[in-house]
């Protein structure tokens, strides 16, 4: 049976960004996939552009004011089809090669024969682009990590449709919707006994924009409510990895390549 993939792409003012992500599923060899976009009533001539643009691939999307971006992308899932997987890529993430799609439907489709019933979430490695330009590999970690954080990138996860039309994003978060609906979906996994499937692929490229001290200290703050929450951590538990995040983040300001070329080992 085929395995559909819904690529959901939320922006927000943010035209010249939502175009490169365009030009990068313009490219891709296999156009079998479907783009929905989430605009959120931008003033920039997003909608104009959308209204003007004729894909070769199915497309939809929708304008409208939301109250945030995991609200935007919970309205992406009222367009996905009920058989397949969705992939979030917010406006300027790219696919990383042009061959990206044909090895994802080439995966999906040995796990269909394989894997009975299909995994409830597949993902891959990703490329984070420095705000130097340099490329740095993000190899995916296994399942068992994400108690300590993401498994891999958001933009290289691909979540079952049926159950994120179930479950999508907690919109009380500002910063960690993502790591909070990977953790539910990883305890999904683990009660229905469908294991994540993990691809030796570079799904994506992204630009890193610097998110400030006071964000990261926002966003850690959320991960400790997650992982109490969600991954039913201790506080014990929770308040170490929060401390030793704020380590992390610490030396990737001091020492930005070392630590990157450490996670791609």
């Amino acid at each position: 049976m085929q395995q559909n993939i819904d690529i959901i792409t939320v922006t927000f003012n943010n035209l010249k960004e939502l175009q490169r992500t365009y030009q990068s599923l313009l490219s891709q060899s296999d156009q079998q996939f479907c783009w929905i976009v989430i605009d959120g009533n931008s003033k920039d001539g997003t909608k104009q552009w959308l209204e003007a643009i004729r894909p070769p691939f199915a497309w939809r999307w929708l304008s409208e004011p939301d109250t945030g971006i995991y609200n935007a992308m919970n309205k992406g899932r009222n367009y996905i089809e009920h058989r397949g997987y969705s992939l979030y890529m917010n406006s300027g993430d790219e696919l990383y090669g042009p061959d990206v799609i044909h090895k994802l439907r080439e995966s999906l489709y040995f796990a269909n024969i394989t894997a009975k019933p299909m995994p409830l979430l597949i993902y891959g490695d990703a490329v984070n682009i420095s705000q130097s330009g340099t490329e740095h590999l993000c190899c995916s970690r296994l399942p068992q990590h994400a108690l300590k954080g993401m498994v891999t990138s958001h933009q290289a996860m691909l979540f079952n449709n049926q159950l994120l039309a179930l479950v999508g994003y907690d919109e009380r978060y500002q910063l960690s919707g993502d790591y909070d609906l990977m953790c539910k979906f990883i305890k999904a996994s683990d009660f229905f006994n469908r294991p994540p499937l993990r691809l030796q692929i570079k799904i994506c490229k992204f630009y890193l924009d610097g998110i400030s001290v006071v964000q990261r200290q926002k966003a850690l703050k959320e991960d400790y409510c997650i992982r109490r929450k969600v991954m039913e951590a201790s506080h014990i538990m929770a308040s170490v990895l929060f401390v030793s995040h704020q380590i992390h983040y610490l030396l990737k300001k001091i020492l930005p390549e070392l630590m990157f070329s450490l996670r791609s080992k």
